[in-house]
């Protein structure tokens, strides 16, 4: 799915999220938020870099659009939301033991010599 402006690739970035609460967790007031995603203003470097860092938005397609990146299945989409709702310390160890998870798997794999 393609999405033509700037302001529609904000919307989907937000996605379920109100608009007061995804204004508020990037640092803008909602009016400036739906001017944003109305086109009726252009966003800052500073709220384009909160999107990419905070919400994982690809900058290449948030300011050039094209091919929407792979879109999320829904088991994939609510480990994400539940992730961004965490407070910042609970984000760290989500992040860790999903590391952790990952390395363990990737090693059942490998046999012991022997």
């Amino acid at each position: 799915m393609s999405f033509d402006s700037l302001g529609e690739r904000i919307a989907h970035i937000r996605g379920r999220l109100t608009q007061q609460d995804f204004a508020e967790r990037l640092g803008v007031s909602r009016n400036t938020l739906v001017r944003y995603e109305n086109n009726k203003r252009i966003p800052d470097a500073d709220f384009l870099q909160r999107l990419v860092s905070d919400f994982g938005a690809d900058p290449q397609w948030l300011l050039m659009g094209g091919k929407t990146p792979r879109e999320l299945n829904s088991v994939e989409a609510a480990l994400l939301d539940n992730f961004r709702h965490c407070p910042a310390e609970e984000q760290d160890a989500i992040v860790k033991t999903s590391a952790l998870l990952a390395q363990s798997k990737s090693k059942k794999g490998v046999k012991k010599a022997g």
